[in-house]
C-alpha cells in the first residue's frame, strides 16, 4: 500500500479497513510518519487516516500490550502523587478497562532540547514525559465515561526559538491535546503563541522568564517561579549570607540569561552591593579568557552568571585556573548535578550556590525521594532538574481532562486554573495567570562534587 518514500495512493481512505489493519500492525508508528510527511497535498485527510489507523490498530494489540505493561509495573510501583485534595475529583481507574471496547488514544506533547548543549537536560525533562506517560497509562482513567490512554509525541527545540516554533507547529498539525515543554525561556515564549492561535494548553515545567505568563494567553501555565522570586532570593543569598560587596555580573545574552542577570543585578544593589563588572557572552562560547581577565581585574567577592551548566562549568574552570577562587552563584540553569563534571571537578565545598525553582518540604522529601529512586531504576541515571515537574505537569492535564469529562481543550481548558492536587513536587495549583500558585524556590550548594540542598524558601 505504501511505496518506500512514503507515497499514498488517492484511496488512502480505504486503509482503515479491517483487512490493511492486521498489514500494518507491525509499524504503526512508522506508516503514520509516512502518511503524516508524504509529499501529497491532501494534507488533512492523510492526518485523519492516520490517527484512525492508529487507534484502530490500538484496540486490536491493546489488551496484550496492557497486560505486559501491567506486568512490568508490578516491579515498578509509580511515585506517589496526583492526590487529590478536598473537593477535587479523583482520577477514577478500572483495572478491566483495558479489554472494554472503544478505549480511546489521546497524544500529549513533550518538547526540550534533545541536541546540543544542554541536551542532558531536555532527555531529562524527557524521560520524566515518559514516567507520566506510563503510569497515568497503568491507572486505567475514565474521562467522560470513557478509558482513556494516552500516547507521548515527543520534539527536539535544540533550545533554539526557530526549531522550537518549527516543533509547536508539528505538535499541532498532529492534534495533539495537550502540551509540556518547552524548557528554556527563549523557546517557551515564540512557541506559547502558535499553542494559544491552536488552543491548545501549554505547561512549561521550567520555563523562568516573567514575561512567559504575561502575554494574555488562556493556554500558558508553568510549574516553578519565575526569574524575578529566584533573583531575590539568590541576591538576598549573595549580600546577607556570603555578605559580598562587589559583585561581577556575566550572562549568556539568552532570554532567560539576560532576563535573570538583569533581575539579580537590581536586586543585589538594593541589597547594597556593588556591580563591579558586567559582561555577556555568546550562548555557545566555552572559552572564557578574556571576561575572566576582566573579572580578575574588578577584584570582585561574588560573580553571579546568568545561563546554562554547560557554560556555567567551563567558567568555572578557567576561574579556578587563574587564581579567581571568589564565591560563584546563578540560577536554576546552572543548578545541576552535572555541574562539577561540567567544571572538570573545580568546584570547592561551599563556593557555588544557585536557586532552583521549584523544592519540597520535609513533609514531602519522602515522596520526591521515591520518584528519584523509581527514576533512576527505570532510565540508569539520576534526576538533573525538572523531571519531577514534566511529570506533575502530565498529571495536571490528566486532572482537568477528568474534572472537565473530555479531552479536547476547547472543553478542559477552562479547568486547568481548577485543578488541585499534592503531585511529587507539592501542591500543583495555578493563578489566574497561569502561574504555579506560592511557589517553593531551594537553594543549593556543591560539597565534594555533589549538589547539596541548603534550604527550601517560599
Amino acid at each position: 500500500m505504501l511505496e518506500r518514500q512514503g507515497e499514498v495512493g488517492q484511496n488512502v481512505n480505504y486503509a482503515v479497513k479491517v483487512q490493511y489493519l492486521l498489514a500494518m500492525i507491525a509499524g504503526t508508528r512508522q506508516i503514520r510518519d509516512q502518511i503524516l510527511r508524504a509529499p501529497v497535498k491532501t494534507a488533512k485527510s492523510r492526518e485523519e487516516v492516520a490517527e484512525m489507523a492508529e487507534e484502530a490498530v490500538y484496540l486490536v494489540v491493546g489488551t496484550v500490550d496492557d497486560k505486559r505493561k501491567e506486568s512490568e509495573s508490578q516491579s515498578r510501583k509509580p511515585p506517589a502523587t496526583a492526590q487529590p485534595e478536598s473537593g477535587q475529583q479523583e482520577f477514577r481507574g478500572n483495572q478491566q478497562a483495558a479489554s472494554i471496547p472503544g478505549t480511546r488514544l489521546v497524544r500529549l506533547g513533550h518538547v526540550g532540547p534533545l541536541t546540543g548543549a544542554i541536551a542532558h537536560l531536555g532527555r531529562d525533562n524527557e524521560n520524566g514525559a515518559k514516567m507520566a506517560i506510563e503510569d497515568l497509562n497503568s491507572m486505567n482513567i475514565v474521562i467522560g465515561g470513557q478509558v482513556t490512554k494516552f500516547e507521548l509525541i515527543t520534539e527536539n527545540d535544540g533550545a533554539d526559538p526557530r526549531m522550537g516554533v518549527s516543533a509547536t507547529q508539528r505538535l499541532v498539525s498532529m492534534r495533539v491535546k495537550g502540551v509540556v515543554g518547552h524548557l528554556n525561556s527563549g523557546t517557551s515564549i515564540p512557541a506559547s503563541e502558535v499553542y494559544f492561535q491552536a488552543g491548545i494548553p501549554q505547561i512549561s515545567p521550567s520555563a523562568t522568564n516573567p514575561q512567559f505568563t504575561r502575554q494574555g494567553f488562556n493556554t500558558t501555565f508553568r510549574m516553578v517561579a519565575n526569574d524575578e522570586a529566584l533573583a531575590s532570593l539568590i541576591a538576598k543569598v549573595a549580600t546577607q549570607d556570603l555578605v559580598a560587596r562587589k559583585i561581577a555580573v556575566i550572562d549568556d545574552n539568552t532570554m532567560y540569561g539576560a532576563g535573570i542577570a538583569y533581575a539579580f543585578k537590581r536586586a543585589a544593589e538594593a541589597g547594597g552591593a556593588t556591580i563591579v563588572n558586567v559582561q555577556t557572552v555568546h550562548n555557545k562560547a566555552t572559552n572564557f579568557s578574556a571576561e575572566v581577565a576582566a573579572i580578575k581585574s574588578s577584584n570582585p567577592d561574588l560573580v553571579f552568571f546568568g545561563g546554562m551548566d554547560s557554560q556555567a562549568g567551563p567558567l568555572l574552570q578557567q576561574l579556578a585556573a587563574q587564581g579567581v577562587n571568589v564565591k560563584f552563584v546563578g540560577g536554576d540553569g546552572i543548578c545541576t548535578a552535572d555541574l562539577p563534571r561540567l567544571s572538570n571537578d573545580a568546584i570547592r565545598n561551599d563556593q557555588v550556590y544557585c536557586a532552583e525553582a521549584g523544592g519540597v518540604e520535609a513533609s514531602r522529601t519522602a515522596t520526591l525521594r521515591e520518584f528519584r529512586r523509581v527514576y533512576k531504576d527505570r532510565f540508569g541515571m539520576d534526576v538533573q532538574v525538572y523531571a519531577p515537574y514534566v511529570y506533575d505537569a502530565f498529571y495536571a492535564l490528566a486532572a482537568a481532562m477528568v474534572r472537565a469529562g473530555s479531552v479536547e481543550p476547547s472543553k478542559y481548558l477552562a479547568y486547568i486554573k481548577g485543578v488541585r492536587y499534592n503531585g511529587v513536587t507539592g501542591l500543583i495549583s495555578f493563578d489566574d495567570n497561569g502561574d504555579i500558585r506560592q511557589p517553593a524556590l531551594t537553594l543549593y550548594t556543591y560539597r565534594n562534587g555533589k549538589r547539596a540542598s541548603h534550604h527550601v524558601a517560599r
